[in-house]
């Protein structure tokens, strides 16, 4: 008899509970919580797990019930129709996906400990979600409310958290690198609704500061044996980041008219300083590589922005890199690559004033002559070959053209410098013959100390 009078109560429960379903008011909503509660308290024990799965897929529905009741004028479920509750939508859509969130509560979990019955939630509000996702640009009308636009947001960081506590307490077969499509169709709705411009500055800093940022979140989730599966998804994608963002920025500078000077290749910059801290931290070539190629865009794009088209200021900056990149990458590189870099480097530097020499004028020589003595002085501190002999033989070159130059100024330099340099000449072979021991010794010393160079 006792349990005749359970199964009873039991049977009215559950139809109160699916019954206060369909009215949107107030007593419904507390008849079907308390409802839910009895079932709740009374099945606490029962190993009928299908009770359980119905009771929670209750309260999930009495839970969007609820928001329809809020967010719409209707007195029941019949009357909603898209025309008057396409505003209520979006909101809906978030409280579904903050609906999938609570199956990760410890005491769900307890109640439905059976992993199918999560399972099954999760596929049909994942279905529902879908769906409202494909209607929200065609129902929705702009511009959204600030409620609207805040479901909006909630929406995509709600199914963001579910697919990572997916991914880490539970053995889901979720792709954690489901997250970079889901947050490429989150950039899309949020530009299709007006909340972002992707094509702005501001767009492009934040991406750069999530790409660094998550980047090092995916190296401590590398760290933990819980979170080790998000470490690859997180981290590599991010890395790649500021590239794009680098790509964008250049793409923006050549679509879009001219803002700010400098505001796109200060951007540039940030992602190659950003790659260059990136290999001095971890060592890694690609960063290295990235880092002085961004770096050249950056110039590039600066001197274009300003109309400043002299070689030098293209050139220069691209001979230093490769200096550097041979420099940096000094174990990791063939012989023969350094040495062909080196001279690449060197002669970037030293031909870049050369093609305003042929123009006349004192200002490229003496712009060579400095550049010819940095090369200098920088082969002998790095003590590189390569670099010594490109450097003193565009040295000896810029002397030669700075005779003609003040020869073709004053005739009577060229015969000046002809008796100088023949006086010089004399004078060196009169003392190269007194102190050819000492010249000899030295001469030694030097073949040998080059010899010991790269």
């Amino acid at each position: 008899m006792g349990s005749q009078i359970e199964q009873f109560v039991h049977g009215l429960l559950l139809l109160l509970a699916v019954g206060t379903l369909l009215p949107l008011t107030a007593q419904a909503r507390i008849a079907g919580a308390l409802s839910l509660v009895g079932l709740t308290v009374s099945l606490r024990r029962s190993p009928v797990l299908e009770l359980r799965h119905f009771i929670l897929l209750t309260a999930q529905l009495h839970g969007l019930a609820l928001g329809l009741q809020l967010l719409t004028s209707a007195t029941t479920v019949m009357e909603i129709t898209v025309a008057n509750a396409s505003h209520a939508l979006l909101p809906m859509a978030a409280l579904a996906a903050l609906e999938l969130l609570t199956l990760h509560l410890p005491a769900i979990r307890r109640f439905a400990n059976d992993g199918e019955l999560r399972l099954v939630h999760r596929t049909g509000g994942t279905l529902l979600l879908v769906g409202a996702l494909v209607a929200i640009p065609f129902t929705v009308a702009l511009p959204l409310s600030p409620l609207q636009a805040a479901a909006l947001i909630v929406l995509f960081a709600a199914l963001a958290a579910e697919l990572v506590l997916s991914t880490c307490l539970e053995d889901s077969d979720l792709d954690p690198w489901l997250l970079w499509p889901l947050a490429a169709v989150a950039v899309a709705y949020l530009t299709h609704f007006g909340l972002i411009h992707a094509n702005g500055l501001p767009f492009l800093c934040s991406l750069l500061v999530s790409g660094i940022a998550i980047t090092y979140l995916g190296e401590l989730c590398d760290r933990h044996d819980a979170t080790r599966r998000l470490a690859d998804p997180l981290r590599l994608p991010a890395y790649c980041l500021p590239g794009f963002v680098a790509l964008a920025a250049m793409a923006r500078s050549l679509v879009l008219p001219a803002g700010l000077i400098g505001a796109n290749s200060l951007l540039i910059f940030a992602a190659a300083a950003w790659y260059f801290f990136r290999w001095m931290e971890r060592r890694e070539t690609l960063s290295l590589v990235l880092s002085l190629v961004i770096f050249n865009l950056s110039q590039c794009l600066l001197w274009t922005e300003l109309r400043w088209s002299d070689p030098q200021l293209f050139l220069m900056p691209l001979g230093l890199s490769l200096i550097g990149l041979t420099q940096c990458l000094n174990r990791e590189l063939p012989a023969e690559w350094k040495t062909g870099l080196r001279y690449a480097g060197s002669l970037a530097i030293l031909v870049s004033p050369t093609f305003h020499i042929v123009g006349g004028g004192w200002l490229p020589l003496l712009t060579l002559m400095a550049a010819s003595l940095v090369v200098c002085l920088l082969a002998i501190g790095l003590q590189l070959r390569p670099l010594l002999y490109s450097g003193a033989a565009f040295l000896t070159a810029d002397l030669c053209g700075m005779v003609v130059q003040g020869s073709l100024e004053q005739t009577e330099v060229l015969w000046i410098t002809g008796i100088a340099l023949g006086s010089l000449v004399v004078g060196l072979g009169a003392y190269c013959e007194n102190h050819r021991e000492r010249l000899l010794q030295r001469v030694r010393w030097l073949t040998a100390t080059l010899r010991a160079w790269e």
